[in-house]
């Protein structure tokens, strides 16, 4: 039997882990974690091939919820050794490609929507689709103003409660027009109600607060349908501990693969995902889901990736799927 990790039939191309006729395969746990690999703080390489061969697909800038310019995170991803990145942001691509290509780095297209299934939020990050599609920019603008007015609803109630913030304290929190419970959590930190986001989502913006605002979700099976109709693959993101039965449902609705390496899964999520993806003849992808700022996830950029050859491995199932 072979055992297969990364790209399903594609990972015979490029690794083969162990290989027995007609035997059972027990891995060596080792080997099979080094597969999605962490770094650890402390280590070092002496070779700058080995940093440069890392592949980090989820971060976020000011565009959305993240902390640094998409400048700035590209300076800092070319620091940590990475040398193609996907910003998971909306709107900022063609500003950063031009950016990026001047200082040596590869920027792949990317999104993370949010959609809604059996009443959990779930995350879909979306590559490789033409970011120029009428479809598509339609549909983004049209989640851009739904999150705008729930704001202003987060807003109403939270002055209801005593918590005096307007509209354009929430705005000056953020340099694009994609707005959050983000932004107005630093709102009310500035003027004094809370010390920190933590204290912030417990008292007023967490899903059990009494001025939370429901999100407009998208089904899941919609945005696979809207990110594969502009030409791009989906990607359920920081799937977690996310039970089986939704994980065939995922795979029933048309999904393309899973974030099998980010920082809150465990070894053993780890594992479960990479089994998933190759049973399926999925993609499986790696990212930090790097925010910067507040969030003490700076350690986080350039420890969560794929290396180029498990990138370029996914670049050539996309371009055969178009």
């Amino acid at each position: 039997m072979t055992w297969q990790i990364w790209q399903g039939h594609l990972g015979r191309q490029f690794l083969e882990l162990y290989i027995h006729s007609q035997k059972e395969v027990i891995l060596n746990w080792k080997e099979l974690v080094s597969l999605f690999r962490t770094t650890k703080h402390s280590e070092t390489f002496s070779s700058n091939s080995i940093k440069k061969n890392r592949v980090d697909l989820h971060i976020h800038t000011t565009a959305s919820d993240g902390f640094y310019s998409p400048q700035e995170v590209i300076k800092k991803a070319v620091s940590a050794g990475l040398n193609i990145i996907s910003i998971t942001d909306h709107d900022t691509i063609d500003e950063v490609k031009l950016y990026a290509d001047k200082v040596g780095i590869e920027v792949v297209t990317g999104i993370e929507l949010s959609a809604e299934f059996d009443n959990r939020e779930v995350h879909i990050l979306g590559y490789f689709f033409d970011h120029k599609d009428k479809e598509f920019l339609l549909s983004i603008d049209n989640f851009r103003k739904s999150r705008f007015e729930r704001v202003k609803k987060f807003i109403t109630k939270l002055n209801e409660q005593g918590i005096m913030i307007t509209l354009n304290d929430v705005i000056a929190k953020s340099n694009s027009s994609s707005l959050g419970r983000p932004h107005i959590a630093q709102a009310i930190i500035d003027k004094g109600y809370a010390k920190s986001f933590y204290e912030v989502f417990a008292k007023y913006l967490g899903n059990n607060s009494p001025s939370f605002v429901k999100k407009d979700f998208l089904a899941p099976e919609t945005a696979f349908e809207l990110i594969n109709r502009a030409g791009g693959i989906s990607i359920i993101a920081h799937p977690g501990a996310i039970s089986e039965v939704t994980v065939r449902n995922f795979i029933k609705s048309g999904v393309n693969g899973f974030e099998v390496n980010h920082p809150s899964h465990s070894s053993l999520q780890k594992k479960y995902y990479s089994e998933v993806i190759t049973k399926y003849n999925l993609i499986g992808t790696a990212g930090s889901d790097f925010h910067g700022g507040k969030r003490s996830d700076e350690s986080n950029l350039g420890n969560f990736y794929l290396t180029t050859t498990q990138f370029n491995l996914i670049r050539e199932r996309v371009h055969n799927l178009k």
